[in-house]
């Protein structure tokens, strides 16, 4: 058997690299409203963890890494009607990145039924530069009355964090 004994390895290049961890992780403490079958921001204002101060939690509710780096991004959404007699006949996630849609999912499109909940999670892998952010959006078509965000145990939340370039 071989044994490889070490004090120090140093890099050909004479260097070592270190590579910072950027991450955050927020979700929705209370329902939000939204307008039937119109795009609406999800408002995750209470911030679990983050690198810095990099996630909007009060005002845009957005988050902007401050690191270039390609990042996995991921959201989940559960919507759900307001009212009586109603229920839902499509539902989207989407990540939004500088303000238009990046990854989108469709949640449900279904024959009139007695859905009245709904619920997914939308993610992917996006290259962002310092100043780029991202955003988490949902939209629901309701038969009749409007919809909303529901903030059950954190079943609206939004995370991301850095992969090693």
């Amino acid at each position: 058997m071989s044994e490889l004994k070490v004090d120090t390895i140093t890099p050909v290049s004479g260097t070592v690299v270190s590579v910072p961890a950027v991450y955050f992780y927020a979700y929705l403490s209370s329902n939000q409203a939204m307008a039937d079958n119109t795009w609406t921001k999800a408002a995750s204002n209470t911030v679990v963890l983050q690198t810095g101060s990099t996630y909007d939690n009060a005002t845009n509710y957005r988050w902007t890494p401050a690191v270039a780096g390609t990042y996995f991004i991921s959201g989940q959404v559960e919507l759900d009607f307001v009212g009586t007699d109603s229920y839902i006949l499509s539902s989207h996630a989407s990540i939004y990145k500088n303000g238009s849609a990046e990854i989108t999912l469709q949640l449900w499109q279904g024959p009139v039924s007695t859905t009245r909940t709904v619920g997914g999670t939308v993610s992917g892998i996006i290259v962002m530069t310092d100043s780029d952010y991202v955003e988490l959006w949902g939209k629901t078509d309701m038969y009749s009355g409007s919809g909303r965000f529901n903030s059950g145990t954190q079943a609206t939340h939004f995370m991301g964090y850095r992969l090693l370039d």
